[in-house]
């Protein structure tokens, strides 16, 4: 029993050794009820020492503290849509060493949000700023001394809106793929190699960190291609059925993202401009360029239609004396 291990005394005999003729049965009573209740409260303390002292064989063996210590704080502006939500929430479930915090409102003096990540003892920032509702602008950031990269997101796809096969543990570690291009540098483009090394401090879960699971078992690929990185989440599955089988087969989870470059600063999120892509072209641009092109179309069309009235009319006007030349004649 329990009460053996713990080496606690055996109330009746107490109560039958120091048991007196002149007591009577209600006081031998009250003592036996006291001493319950004391042997009780002592055996609850005793029971909890051991639980939280014990060990269980299915328990991890966890490092008090963690060496590479990364803290990701993810939130947004106000004015996100429901896509933009849903990709953010994506984000914090693939990166479980984040921190949430609810919407930002200033969106003139974004460098309130260094104090913000002080204050949450975050080393890693990523914010959503949303404009005129449509337009997603991502910034990632090493607070509080920076530097801070500025991205323009485009062809978003969340997890629940792809329904993909792929599936993984929560809080798992991934392998963090990257593109040759990145540390390739004959080409005038150290920009990626700081990217390169945003990507890993922000999205490399730290090693034994609380709320991760010691499995690998996805992986995040970053790819350049037309000046933009394209990332994709993957499962890494192996078929128990071919044993001869090396190669891993990569299933989709999401979410999917293309990222276009535009500033890298050299402060978080205020300083210096250190490099501005050339090959961005400003979404209000485009929609003017659009709009400008349907008005092109339209004015086209509507000279069109003028022409014709006015070549109609001159034919009109030629049958008319060419019926008068002939009545005369």
């Amino acid at each position: 029993k329990i009460d053996d291990e713990l080496e606690l005394k055996d109330i009746e005999n107490e109560l039958l050794s120091n048991e007196n003729e002149s007591s009577s049965k209600h006081e031998i009573g009250r003592k036996r009820v006291k001493l319950h209740r004391e042997q009780e409260k002592k055996k609850s303390t005793l029971v909890s020492i051991i639980n939280k002292n014990t060990i269980h064989h299915n328990d991890r063996l966890r490092k008090t503290k963690y060496v590479n210590k990364q803290r990701t704080l993810i939130f947004a502006s106000r004015g996100i849509n429901q896509r933009m939500r849903h990709l953010m929430n994506d984000l914090r479930i693939l990166i479980p060493h984040s921190k949430t915090e609810p919407k930002f409102d200033n969106k003139r003096n974004l460098s309130i949000i260094k104090d913000i990540c002080s204050s949450r003892s975050c080393n890693n920032c990523i914010f959503f700023e949303a404009r005129r509702h449509t337009d997603l602008y991502l910034w990632l950031s090493r607070c509080p001394s920076g530097p801070s990269i500025k991205f323009y997101v485009s062809s978003v796809h969340t997890m629940n809106e792809l329904k993909l096969t792929g599936n993984c543990l929560n809080g798992s570690r991934p392998i963090l793929t990257f593109d040759k291009k990145f540390d390739d540098i004959h080409d005038n483009n150290l920009h990626f190699r700081l990217m390169k090394e945003m990507f890993i401090q922000i999205f490399g879960t730290p090693l034994a960190h609380p709320k991760s699971k010691p499995f690998i078992d996805r992986t995040m690929t970053f790819m350049i291609l037309d000046n933009k990185i394209w990332i994709r989440n993957y499962q890494i599955v192996f078929d128990k059925d071919k044993e001869d089988q090396i190669d891993p087969i990569l299933v989709e989870i999401g979410p999917r993202l293309v990222l276009h470059p535009i500033r890298i600063i050299q402060g978080s999120f205020n300083g210096s401009t250190i490099y501005q892509d050339p090959h961005f072209i400003n979404p209000n641009m485009e929609r003017r360029a659009i709009k400008s092109q349907k008005q092109l179309k339209n004015a086209m069309y509507q000279n069109k239609l003028m022409q014709n009235v006015v070549k109609n009319q001159r034919k009109k006007e030629i049958n008319r004396k060419m019926e008068q030349i002939m009545k005369n004649n």
